[in-house]
């Protein structure tokens, strides 16, 4: 037997709460309906909160591969950049400037110059940048603490709402 969906069961739940008290029905029968209806939302409610610990399980298990393929990713990264360092010391050393194969040409090449910054508290103002500062952001907390100051809670600019959440324990 296929339980309906859960929003139905739900919707035939709250009907059933709103009509059966204006039909002329014994107690017993009003029970009986209503615990079946109940163990219907029991059941279809364990089921999908069953796979939404499934859903949360596989997402941890993604995060925890997609944490270690990034380690993976920096090794691998890391033992090239070592690699090529270690070729281009050999180069060096040998006073090789240039190796060529039909794959590929190595080659050691002057990179572009840098700047290097000796003593930053002697730069005169004109070469440093000074950043914008950061626009200003409600500060949440002080406005909650605020509101519960308020004999009703709330003013013209902001309340409070206090929403629900499902917790599967």
């Amino acid at each position: 037997m296929t339980l309906p969906a859960l929003y139905e069961i739900a919707e035939t739940y709250r009907h059933a709460l709103e009509t059966l008290g204006d039909m002329e029905l014994d107690d017993q029968t009003v029970r009986d309906t209503l615990e079946g209806l109940q163990g219907d939302l029991q059941v279809k409610g364990q089921n999908v909160a069953a796979f939404c610990l499934h859903l949360e399980a596989m997402s941890e298990a993604i995060r925890a591969a997609e944490q270690k393929m990034e380690h993976r990713r920096k090794v691998l990264s890391n033992r090239a950049d070592n690699i090529r360092a270690y070729l281009k010391q050999c180069m060096e050393t040998a006073g090789i400037q240039k190796i060529e194969c039909p794959l590929f040409k190595l080659q050691i090449k002057k990179n572009p110059p840098k700047t290097v910054i000796d003593d930053e508290t002697l730069i005169p103002a004109e070469f440093m940048k000074t950043p914008p500062p950061p626009p200003p952001v409600p500060d949440k907390k002080a406005i909650a603490d605020f509101l519960k100051q308020q004999p009703d809670g709330r003013t013209n600019w902001a309340h409070q709402e206090q929403g629900t959440r499902i917790s599967i324990e």
